[in-house]
């Protein structure tokens, strides 16, 4: 399926209140759903791979599932490029420099041809440190945690 193809039926469904509600609307029948789908398809030039793929939706009635059937194979084609999301939660906001540094650091984690894509949020409720996940790794070095874990062992009967 041509990425452009499933990044323009993912643009109509945020920009088009109604055709979101159509894809989720469990009463329409599986022939009404096929025909609707299959005009707009045609308006919107897409392949024929991607076509067959939306009408099979269709057809199965997991039309509602478009969604998820897009961020997939979204994921799937940054993988494919090479491309490693990652986020990281700090208690406050990082300066451009400390930013800099945390990048830097953090590619040092990825493979040859790889390409770091870093977001990076706040959440005071972490006390300190921060919260790093990258790809399918998950570090958890903030305040919270670290507080948590020894509150439960003073709590521990002895």
């Amino acid at each position: 399926m041509p990425e452009k193809d499933l990044t323009a039926v993912s643009g109509m469904i945020k920009e088009n209140k109604d055709f979101a509600n159509f894809l989720r609307n469990p009463l329409l029948k599986a022939t009404e759903r096929k025909a609707v789908m299959t005009e707009i398809l045609k308006k919107m030039g897409v392949s024929n791979l991607t076509e067959n793929t939306f009408l099979c939706l269709a057809d199965n009635r997991r039309l509602k599932n478009t969604d998820s059937v897009l961020k997939a194979f979204a994921k799937i084609m940054a993988a494919v490029r090479g491309e490693v999301n990652c986020e990281v939660v700090t208690a406050k906001p990082l300066d451009g420099a400390a930013q800099k540094e945390l990048k830097t650091a953090l590619e040092g984690f990825l493979q040859k041809g790889q390409v770091l894509h870093m977001q990076i949020k706040t959440d005071p409720g972490i006390i300190g440190g921060m919260v790093v996940s990258i790809g399918d790794k998950y570090l958890d070095m903030s305040m919270k945690t670290k507080i948590n874990a020894y509150t439960g062992l003073i709590k521990m009967p002895v």
